[in-house]
């Protein structure tokens, strides 16, 4: 069950609705776009636009939720949503498709915080939004959320709380440049 979901997840995180959008707009992959090159709404949006950004927004939560609610329904227990949840993250840092150069993964991270235990990530996406407004970087918040959200999972149960600090680990590989650079 859990490598069927992270498969169902792997497959829909692989599409990139920044690249569509970024086709749609320049003819070009988003991977072209900004100085940062990165298929992600925070380029798109700054490159493109607020209107491209929110269309890019959308769709990954849309691939996010497509993925857990397909494993959910497939197998109706809560460990599939998170399963599916890290697959879709995957796929999207990590398309085969682009040799394995995606995004970020933000906002696939605030799907599954949110799909998987509502009121902590939505708990998390209120600190990490409050993190990003102070600082002024969406690095600081992007790695912030999930590690909000390791306590509370790991009291749940063990292995949730070791998937919530591999997508606590996800984050920090993902923005690894913008640590070095502070």
């Amino acid at each position: 069950m859990r490598w069927i979901c992270l498969l169902i997840g792997y497959f829909c995180g692989s599409f990139l609705t920044a690249d569509v959008v970024s086709y749609h707009y320049t003819g070009h992959s988003a991977a072209t776009l900004g100085a940062s090159h990165n298929p992600g709404m925070a380029n798109v949006m700054r490159t493109l636009g607020f209107k491209p950004g929110m269309i890019v927004l959308l769709g990954d939560l849309g691939k996010c939720a497509l993925a857990m609610g397909l494993s959910h329904w497939l197998f109706p227990t809560s460990l599939a949503i998170l399963y599916a949840g890290l697959g879709t993250i995957f796929g999207h840092d990590f398309p085969f498709w682009r040799h394995f150069h995606g995004g970020k993964g933000v906002a696939c991270t605030c799907a599954l915080l949110v799909m998987y235990r509502p009121m902590w990530g939505l708990i998390a996406l209120i600190i990490g939004g409050l993190v990003v407004v102070v600082s002024k970087k969406l690095w600081i918040g992007g790695i912030w959320m999930p590690m909000l959200c390791i306590l509370p999972w790991m009291m749940q149960s063990k292995e949730a709380g070791l998937v919530c600090i591999l997508v606590s680990g996800l984050s920090l590989y993902s923005f690894r440049k913008d640590i070095r650079k502070r």
